[in-house]
C-alpha cells in the first residue's frame, strides 16, 4: 500500500498538468487508495459526486495517467470512501496478509543475465514462458548446483512478465517462506483456506529451491493442490532446484511426477570465457569503467571462480572493497587482485606447504601475469621469461623430476624443460636481473 500510496502521487502530479486548477483541487485535492487487490486498485473520494465525475469524465485520462507511471493495466475503480467502508468485500489493505517479504528484484532482469553455452537453454525457456505464461512448459523447472543463475533467471519471469502491457499477476516466493504460510495456517495463526485462496489468484506462480519441500508431507499436499489448479487452469508455474526431480528423495512421487510433466532446463557450470563476461557485466552494473581494471586480473578471478557465478560476484565485491578501504587506487591489476582475494582463493599464504603450485602462482603475481599464461605456449619475451623461472625454482626447491615438470607445462619434453632450467641458471651467475628476481621469489616462498 505504502508503494501504492506513492505511485497515486505521480499519478496526481501528471493529472496536474492536463486538469485546471479548480477541478483538480475540488475533486482530486482528498482522493486516496483505498485497497489494492491484486490487478485492481480502489480510489476513495470523499464525495459521490467526485466519484461520479472519475468515472464519468476522467477515468480514461487516470487510466493513461496510471500507465504512464506503472507501465501496467491496472484495473481503476472509484466510490465514496464511506461505500467502500460498507461493502464487505473490499477489506481495506493495512498492508500483505500473506507473504509479507516477496518482491521481485528489479536488477535480475533478462537484459542483466549474461547468456553462455552453460545457460543458453535454460534462459531460451525462461524466454518462451515469460512471453506465454501458461501456454508451453508448465511447469518450466530449472535446475542446476547451487549459485549459476537460477534465482536470476526467476526473478526475471517475473519482471518481464509485470511490465508487458498484458497485466499478469505474479507470486515469487523461496519453498522456505511457502512452508512458513503454511505452518502459521496449520497453527491457526493465519486461515489455510484464504491462503490457498489468495494464491490462486494469481497467474503465474514463482518458487525458488522446491527442494526444501523434502519430508514436509502436509505441506506437499497443499503445494500438490495448488499445482493442480495452476495448470489445469493454465496459470504458470515456473520452479528451481538443486537436482532433477528424479534425485529428490523426501518427496511424494506424485509431485515428481508432475515436476516432471513440463520441461526441465538445466544451467551448467559458466565457462572460463562467459565467467570473464559476468564479471564485466557485474562492473557495468555497479558503474565501473571496465577499463579500470586488467583483463588479466578478470581472468584471473574466473579461473579460481568459474564454478559459481556467485562466487564469482562475491570475489568481485571482496576485491572492489579491498581497493576502496584498504588499498585505495583508480586502476586493478593482477598484483591487487591476488592480494585481496589470497584468503579466498586457492592461493597458498606464506604459512603453507611449498608446492608446484604454489611457485607458479608466487611467479605469475611477480610477473603480473596469470598462472594459465606462465604454464602455457606463449612466445612472448616477458612471459617465456617467467616461465623459465618458475621451472628453475620449482627443480631448484622441490627438486621435482623433470617430466613432471614438463607435464606441469602444457606436456614439455624434459629435454626442453632441463634446457629452460640451466639456461637461468647460467644466467643467475651472469645477469644481476635475473639473480635479483630469483632472490626475490625464494624470500616469498619462505
Amino acid at each position: 500500500m505504502t508503494e501504492f500510496d506513492d505511485i497515486w502521487k505521480k499519478i496526481l502530479e501528471k493529472l496536474k498538468e492536463k486538469i485546471d486548477e479548480p477541478s483538480f483541487s475540488a475533486f482530486f485535492g482528498d482522493s486516496f487508495v483505498y485497497s489494492v487487490v491484486q490487478n485492481k486498485v480502489y480510489i476513495a473520494t470523499q464525495t459521490n459526486l467526485a466519484a461520479l465525475i472519475f468515472n464519468s469524465k476522467y477515468k480514461q485520462l487516470i487510466e493513461e495517467a496510471c500507465h504512464d507511471v506503472t507501465q501496467t493495466n491496472y484495473e481503476l475503480h472509484f466510490d465514496k470512501l464511506e461505500n467502500y467502508e460498507k461493502d464487505k468485500k473490499i477489506v481495506k489493505n493495512e498492508g500483505k496478509l500473506f507473504f509479507k517479504d516477496s518482491k521481485l528484484n528489479p536488477r535480475f532482469t533478462f537484459d542483466t543475465f549474461v547468456i553462455g553455452p552453460s545457460n543458453k537453454e535454460a534462459l531460451q525457456a525462461s524466454l518462451i514462458v515469460a512471453s506465454n505464461p501458461g501456454t508451453m512448459y508448465n511447469p518450466l523447472f530449472i535446475y542446476s548446483d547451487s549459485g549459476l543463475g537460477k534465482t536470476h533467471l526467476l526473478h526475471a519471469i517475473g519482471n518481464f512478465i509485470k511490465s508487458n502491457k498484458t497485466y499478469k499477476n505474479v507470486l515469487i516466493s523461496s519453498t522456505s517462506s511457502f512452508i512458513d504460510e503454511y505452518i502459521k495456517g496449520a497453527r491457526g495463526e493465519k486461515d489455510l483456506n484464504s491462503l490457498k485462496d489468495y494464491i490462486k489468484d494469481f497467474d503465474v506462480l514463482l518458487i525458488d529451491d522446491i527442494q526444501g519441500l523434502v519430508d514436509h508431507k502436509k505441506t506437499e499436499s497443499y503445494f500438490f493442490d495448488l499445482f493442480n489448479y495452476f495448470v489445469d487452469n493454465e496459470k504458470q508455474i515456473v520452479l528451481t532446484c538443486d537436482k532433477l526431480p528424479s534425485e529428490l528423495k523426501g518427496i511424494e512421487q506424485r509431485l515428481v511426477t508432475r515436476f516432471s510433466q513440463g520441461l526441465l532446463s538445466k544451467i551448467n557450470p559458466p565457462s572460463l570465457e562467459t565467467s570473464i563476461e559476468i564479471l564485466k557485466s557485474k562492473l557495468i552494473q555497479n558503474g565501473i569503467d571496465l577499463n579500470s581494471i586488467d583483463y588479466d586480473a578478470l581472468q584471473f578471478i574466473a579461473e579460481k571462480k568459474s564454478g559459481s557465478v556467485r562466487e564469482l560476484e562475491g570475489a568481485l565485491n571482496k576485491l572492489l572493497s579491498y581497493t576502496i578501504n584498504f588499498k585505495p587506487t583508480s586502476h586493478i591489476d593482477l598484483r591487487t587482485t591476488m592480494e585481496a582475494l589470497q584468503d579466498i582463493m586457492n592461493i597458498k599464504d606464506v604459512n603453507s606447504e611449498l608446492s608446484e603450485k604454489k611457485i607458479i602462482d608466487v611467479v605469475a603475481s611477480y610477473y603480473n601475469l596469470t598462472p594459465a599464461q606462465v604454464t602455457g605456449n606463449s612466445h612472448i619475451k616477458q612471459i617465456s621469461i617467467a616461465r623459465h623461472i618458475a621451472m628453475f625454482v620449482i627443480r631448484n626447491q622441490l627438486n621435482t623430476p623433470y617430466t613432471k615438470i614438463g607435464k606441469l607445462f602444457g606436456g614439455k619434453d624434459h629435454s626442453t624443460v632441463m634446457s629452460a632450467i640451466n639456461k637461468i641458471g647460467v644466467l643467475c651467475k651472469t645477469d644481476p636481473g635475473v639473480k635479483k628476481v630469483i632472490h626475490d621469489l625464494e624470500t616469498q616462498l619462505k
